[in-house]
């Protein structure tokens, strides 16, 4: 286990104990005093979305996000790009990845990059990659752009990945939970400890 887990689980642990004990809430409370509003796209891109979903023949659709991804307006073309990657993730489709990424390259301040982060997330469990998961759900916890609306899909996934993936990936997700999610940060700093110490002791 890498010596700055180990550093930051204690130091964090130190910290957790300096403080009043409460009893652990259901995660409610994140880290930023204001959350930012789930994202509204353009309309004819969720018109496409809709479409894509409701059984849409779904090569026209990214044909029409390609075109859309061309467009002179700025927020229709990055929005594009970003939904492309987003239905390529969720049909597994070939380049999905590869499509994602360059969305966030193209587009590192967009709103959607957090998203981004999960949508593969999403994927990656999909590929029995549990440590890669968590990964990007740290990586789209950690993202200044969070937003409620993520902040509570990366809660109600991230848990249960956290009994599958190795101690790295599973403790460094288990920190990010603890900064960012005050209501549950002795239960996240509890539980990554335990990750650390079992094989410790093995």
């Amino acid at each position: 286990m890498p010596a700055v887990l180990l550093a930051g689980v204690f130091t964090l642990l130190l910290l957790s104990a300096c403080q009043p004990k409460t009893p652990v809430r259901a995660v409610s409370k994140p880290a930023q005093t204001h959350m930012l509003q789930a994202f509204m796209g353009a309309a004819e891109i969720q018109k496409l979305m809709v479409q894509a979903r409701s059984g849409g023949d779904i090569h026209v659709v990214l044909r029409e996000l390609d075109r859309l991804a061309s467009s002179d307006s700025a927020p229709i073309r990055e929005e594009a790009a970003f939904r492309k990657a987003q239905l390529m993730l969720e049909g597994d489709l070939p380049g999905a990845e590869e499509a994602a990424r360059s969305a966030i390259e193209a587009y590192p301040q967009h709103a959607l990059v957090p998203y981004a982060h999960f949508w593969m997330a999403r994927w990656w469990l999909e590929q029995e990659e549990s440590g890669r998961a968590l990964e990007s759900m740290r990586t789209a916890l950690l993202h200044p752009r969070l937003t409620r609306e993520l902040f509570d899909n990366i809660f109600n996934i991230a848990p249960a990945v956290v009994q599958e993936a190795g101690e790295r990936e599973a403790v460094a997700w288990l920190l990010a939970a603890a900064e960012i999610d005050f209501a549950g940060r002795d239960n996240w700093l509890r539980i990554a400890g335990a990750r650390l110490w079992k094989p410790l002791n093995n």
